[in-house]
């Protein structure tokens, strides 16, 4: 009798589906946002919403089977790296340019837009969460901050 292979003999991390899989996910999530879009909140949710008397939707589903297959990945990114440091490093050198790229795009454009405020006085707001500061505390990961001081409101 022959024996089984196990996942790590049979799994190929060049020819697999999980691209597929990941586009399927972000669909059930569009899909699932669509509905309050379109139909506002008072018709409810998407179909699985509705069948399972609002215990699941194909939103909450999807993002379920996102933690499962970065789990997977990320699991298979530690065995790669051989040792800690070196997974540790590319896990950084993979997450922190995006991190950081969308902090400086929060905090100098989207901002200033939203905020309804001149430049100057946006970017060079008094105040213990300024733009600036607001990158340099998320950055250090010291303070993390949700948002700017200025960011949504309008100055009268």
């Amino acid at each position: 009798m022959e024996r089984l292979r196990t996942f790590g003999e049979v799994y190929d991390n060049r020819n697999n589906a999980f691209d597929i899989l990941r586009f399927i996910l972000a669909s059930m999530v569009i899909y699932s946002h669509s509905y309050p879009l379109l139909y506002g909140t008072a018709h409810g949710g998407d179909i699985l919403e509705r069948i399972t008397g609002f215990q699941v939707s194909f939103g909450s589903l999807a993002v379920c089977g996102f933690m499962v297959i970065s789990g997977f990945l990320i699991t298979q990114s530690y065995f790669c790296s051989h040792t800690l440091k070196r997974y540790v490093v590319s896990r950084c050198l993979r997450v922190l340019p995006a991190f950081a790229a969308s902090l400086l795009l929060t905090a100098f454009l989207i901002g200033p837009w939203l905020s309804g405020m001149d430049w100057n006085a946006y970017l060079f707001s008094g105040g213990a969460e300024n733009p600036g500061k607001f990158v340099l505390l998320n950055l250090s990961f010291r303070k993390l901050q949700v948002q700017v001081e200025h960011f949504g409101k309008v100055e009268q």
